[in-house]
């Protein structure tokens, strides 16, 4: 029992540990590895593969009915067709004037039905705004669109993929008072 509760004490380190028999390492089966002083300086022969790799394709290729390869058709971010739209009144435009960080998805659900939205943020803390307007600027990035800035910080004009305002619509849009909503 004293030999074991010595052994404790040593292994954390409380008392010396006998040392017997280990001035001399044990007898390895095995002899030292000795480092090489000379590689050999031959090339390594190359060897050609027994069949060669085919290339890989690098896409879908569509044939049309005289066999020769078509160009791909360009379709929208979201997947559906593309629609080229123009928006002649301010009032077909929502007026989106979120309260808190939690709306926005009722953003970015607009988005994805490819409908353009005024982004009003003066109801938000001017110190989540910045995190609201990196989020919806993410969304129409990711959906190709774009945001223009109306107010600074404040309101701006989101646009999805594909549709366009008019110049008389934005003089409406510049001259209105969002901050009021």
């Amino acid at each position: 029992m004293n030999q074991k509760f010595h052994k404790a004490l040593a292994f954390l380190g409380l008392v010396e540990e006998d040392v017997v028999g280990f001035e001399q390492p044990a007898p390895r089966g095995y002899e030292e590895p000795v480092r090489a002083t000379e590689f050999p300086r031959e090339p390594v022969p190359f060897s050609t593969p027994v069949r060669p790799v085919p290339p890989r394709p690098s896409g879908i290729n569509f044939i049309d009915k005289n066999g020769q390869p078509e160009a791909p058709r360009p379709t929208s971010i979201a997947g559906g067709a593309s629609v080229q739209r123009t928006v002649h009144n301010a009032a077909d435009i929502p007026v989106v004037a979120p309260a808190n960080f939690n709306e926005t998805n009722q953003v970015v659900d607009l988005l994805k039905q490819s409908r353009p939205l005024l982004l009003n943020l003066h109801r938000i803390d001017p110190s989540k705004r910045r995190r609201f307007v990196d989020f919806t600027a993410g969304a129409i990035y990711a959906l190709g669109g774009k945001i223009n800035q109306v107010e600074p910080q404040t309101v701006f004009l989101v646009l999805p993929v594909g549709i366009t305002v008019t110049p008389a619509v934005r003089e409406e849009i510049l001259t209105a008072r969002y901050d009021q909503i």
